[in-house]
């Protein structure tokens, strides 16, 4: 669509080219024209097609009342010609009564609207001209607004593409090539499942498929899609379904790419995690743990976790909270922590407090809050009689009692300054009896099946 000179009604006068070989409906039309008072009109009258075209390229007019009954040109084909040389201007159609089809048809081709001769008054003549005028606006917002949006679209750094039911592109913006390297044809055609890491294509895939379903659902996902030169990148996906014009369901799909931030947070994380590490070592020096103690329980801990059920993302905070289940400790006195002969009632007290003291130390971090289970309450039983909080069964976070089990078996197989380490038989036993009492029976019956099993 080529955009014309309209302007404002309200404020300027209307400039018309009427084109009409009939002297008498020329003289009508001019007269319905002059004698409006709401609108002033500027009325140009040419009776041919040639000189009509040339006055177009040198007036700017606002709207063409067209005559489709002309002596060089006659029908429909009068319309077309016209047509393609008005830059826009919008037509309206003057037909005779016998040729109201023709009319109609002009309009189907471009035409805002057509008029009867000998049917139409002023009023339906000025009504017509207004109303041509406001459509061909709404028309010219409208292609605005699309070039506008096109522009957004195709300048954005975001992936932008619609997907159809079998997950193959029917439309990708260019970003695709900035971000990714593939040219939008390649793109075009292809399936989504192409691109995705083979890690993730089943899910993504299938998550999709699945939002595809229905109109007006919302997917949000991660996913990793291969440049081509083979490096993987990571994005965020926003996932809309909407019904198409062949009333078939699609997926308008933005991404955006967080690769450097998902490497950033991952660098973080193992600064963090790497931190947790060496406060573990230092307490186990601090509390003359056998040498490796932490590193072997939470090994073990993770394995039993992992044979448990427990979901990845939980096993992360699974292994932090093992680091630091002595990590209240730090509130311990040196003459109670390493006192090497049995704690008096008193200094037992201070003892059973280094729980509370890890809550308290870890609970403003939001970054670890997630790890408490595990040193705040690895020391509650199965029965209830445990500290600091007194938990009974399943009150007991599943960490605490994946773990407590882990730390006990670990503490009678080590070999400390005050005591022999067991056999793995022993230990055994020793878990066996207390299930039940101080421990989960089901973690119990789960670590021998993992651990102890031949």
């Amino acid at each position: 669509m080529t955009e014309s000179s309209l302007r404002f009604i309200e404020e300027n006068i209307i400039q018309v080219l009427l084109v009409e070989d009939n002297f008498d409906h020329a003289k009508l039309i001019q007269m319905f024209l002059e004698r409006s008072n709401v609108q002033e009109f500027k009325l140009s009258i040419t009776g041919n097609l040639k000189e009509a075209i040339s006055l177009i390229r040198e007036i700017k007019f606002d709207v063409i009342l067209l005559d489709l009954s002309l002596p060089e040109s006659n029908g429909l084909s009068t319309f077309y010609h016209l047509h393609a040389q008005v830059n826009g201007i919008p037509i309206v159609v003057l037909s005779g009564s016998d040729d109201e089809l023709l009319a109609i048809e002009a309009v189907r081709g471009g035409a805002q609207d057509y008029l009867v001769k000998g049917h139409a008054d002023h009023r339906a003549i000025i009504r017509s001209i207004r109303y041509a005028l406001e459509r061909k606006r709404s028309e010219i917002a409208i292609h605005q607004n699309e070039q506008k949006y096109r522009s957004l679209i195709e300048n954005t750094i975001d992936l932008i593409a619609l997907i159809d039911d079998s997950l193959v592109y029917t439309y990708a913006n260019p970003s695709h090539t900035r971000t990714l390297g593939y040219g939008v044809k390649e793109i075009v055609g292809s399936n989504l499942s192409d691109y995705l890491h083979p890690e993730e294509t089943d899910r993504v895939c299938a998550e999709f498929k699945e939002c595809l379903q229905e109109e007006n659902k919302t997917l949000s996902l991660e996913f990793r899609l291969c440049h081509q030169g083979g490096s993987w990148h990571i994005f965020q996906g926003l996932i809309n379904t909407f019904r198409d014009s062949d009333g078939k369901i699609k997926a308008a799909m933005n991404a955006h790419e967080i690769t450097q931030r998902v490497q950033s947070e991952r660098e973080l994380t193992m600064a963090y995690d790497a931190t947790l590490e060496g406060w573990s070592r230092a307490l186990e020096i601090r509390d003359k743990e056998t040498q490796g103690h932490s590193k072997r329980v939470t090994d073990m801990t993770i394995s039993l976790a992992t044979a448990m059920g427990i979901p990845d993302d939980e096993i992360v905070h699974i292994r932090r909270g093992t680091l630091l289940h002595d990590i209240g400790k730090m509130g311990i006195p040196d003459s109670i922590l390493q006192k090497p002969g049995d704690l008096s009632p008193e200094e037992w007290e201070i003892m059973k407090k280094h729980p509370v003291y890890a809550y308290e130390m870890l609970y403003p971090v939001a970054y670890l809050r997630p790890a408490l289970d595990i040193p705040y309450s690895h020391h509650e039983r199965w029965d209830g009689s445990g500290y600091p909080r007194g938990l009974k069964g399943e009150e007991i976070p599943i960490a605490a009692r994946i773990f407590s089990v882990v730390d006990v078996y670990d503490a009678l197989c080590s070999q400390r300054p005050y005591s022999t380490p067991w056999t793995p038989k022993e230990a055994e036993k020793y878990l066996l009896e207390h299930a039940g009492i101080h421990f989960d029976p089901d973690v119990v019956a789960t670590f021998i099946e993992v651990f102890l099993d031949d």
